[in-house]
């Protein structure tokens, strides 16, 4: 240590002074060596000031200088998240540094001064205190309604996900929203109620179900820390699924054109389970004669399960007929032996089964055979479905 001194050493010096006990006492044995740091200049005299006021330098002291939580670090020479001033008093820049133990927490912060050049070697705590910040009523939301879901009914919890409870606040103006952390920053218990309930005590009785009418019921407990403690209830009606998540079984995927309406039998399924029809759902179908898309809808009906005028689709496809499937009535005063000449009976009517649809054909630009021999079956005659028609395919020859 001597010799450090005489050299003009500054810094720590390790196994500077040995303490050893006397050689003529019998309670203490062995001996330690302790470092000591050498400065030029101490920091005795430095103080350090933010916005105007003195950091205190023990960390009991109850009149520390106060600053927000705010979720980020806090650096005091930066005039930022309502810094406005920092001085180290007695010092010159270069001739320090500064370091920070937990900046970001609430709770007591240790500030230290370490000194550089003629005053390396000496260092200097200051404190000051980050005070938790205080969640709003605003800052909770959830949302007010959600569906019901039977596989819940053990548990209100389980609703947890489709609830999207979330607390955001603005700790600070113009850092935007900090997000709080469940389970670090708060912890949150539901419970089934019969109503919307606005305290805890009524929200712990739990005198609800899981049915439709009846309230999920969240109780916010804020945890003490980096947030001052607080509890926070909001409610949540349970209301009717909408039909539009069940399974629509159509008979078929497609059907061909008959000329009427196509009604397939349908069968509606949630889950496992079938629905009636009349009871759960009604029925309605559109475009669902010509060819094309046809849409089945399906809509609940008030006293069901499901929300009353939500609805479901499917849909299920028209294919045109053959045009060789239709039969002709011809005129029978233009249908006769010709003495040899070539007869032109006239189509007065074409059927698809027992529809008509004359139509949907072109009955005046009409092919004929030769149609000159008497007899069944001499004579022949060719039509086609108007030019654009969709329903039909090919042509019918009688």
């Amino acid at each position: 240590l001597v010799n450090a001194i005489k050299a003009g050493t500054t810094g720590t010096i390790n196994g500077a002074v040995t303490v050893a006990y006397q050689a003529d006492t019998e309670n203490v044995t062995n001996k330690i060596t302790v470092p000591v740091r050498l400065t030029i200049s101490n920091l005795a005299n430095v103080k350090v000031k933010v916005n105007g006021t003195e950091l205190k330098t023990s960390s009991t002291a109850s009149d520390m200088l106060s600053l927000p939580y705010i979720a980020k670090a806090y650096d005091l020479q930066k005039k930022e998240n309502g810094i406005t001033s920092f001085a180290v008093e007695g010092l010159k820049t270069g001739e320090y540094k500064i370091s920070y133990s937990d900046n970001v927490n609430a709770g007591t912060v240790k500030v230290t001064v370490t000194g550089l050049l003629s005053y390396a070697g000496s260092v200097k705590n200051f404190y000051f205190k980050i005070t938790p910040a205080t969640v709003g009523a605003d800052s909770v939301s959830m949302k007010d309604k959600v569906t019901v879901n039977t596989a819940n009914d053990a548990d209100a919890s389980l609703y947890k996900d489709a609830l999207g409870l979330a607390i955001k606040q603005e700790l600070y103006t113009g850092n935007g929203k900090t997000t709080l952390e469940l389970d670090k920053d708060y912890t949150v218990k539901y419970y089934y109620t019969k109503n919307a309930v606005t305290n805890k005590a009524d929200a712990e009785k739990a005198d609800g179900d899981n049915i439709a009418g009846n309230y999920v019921t969240a109780v916010v407990t804020v945890k003490q820390g980096n947030y001052n403690t607080a509890t926070f209830v909001k409610s949540a009606e349970i209301t009717k699924k909408k039909i539009s998540g069940v399974t629509i079984s159509v008979e078929k995927p497609s059907y061909t054109y008959t000329g009427k309406q196509i009604v397939p039998e349908v069968v509606v399924k949630d889950g496992s389970s079938v629905l009636e029809k009349g009871v759960d759902y009604s029925l309605k179908l559109k475009d669902n004669v010509n060819v094309g898309t046809a849409t089945v809808t399906v809509k609940a009906l008030d006293g069901s399960d499901y929300e009353t005028d939500s609805t479901a689709t499917a849909t299920f496809s028209i294919t045109a007929a053959k045009a060789e499937d239709v039969r002709l009535v011809l005129d029978p005063a233009t249908n006769s032996y010709n003495k040899g000449k070539q007869v032109k009976p006239k189509v007065t009517e074409v059927w698809l089964g027992d529809v008509e649809v004359t139509n949907q054909f072109d009955t005046v630009h009409v092919t004929y055979g030769d149609n000159n021999q008497a007899g069944k079956g001499m004579g022949t005659l060719t039509i086609s479905p108007k030019t654009g028609n969709k329903n039909f395919t090919g042509t019918k020859t009688q």
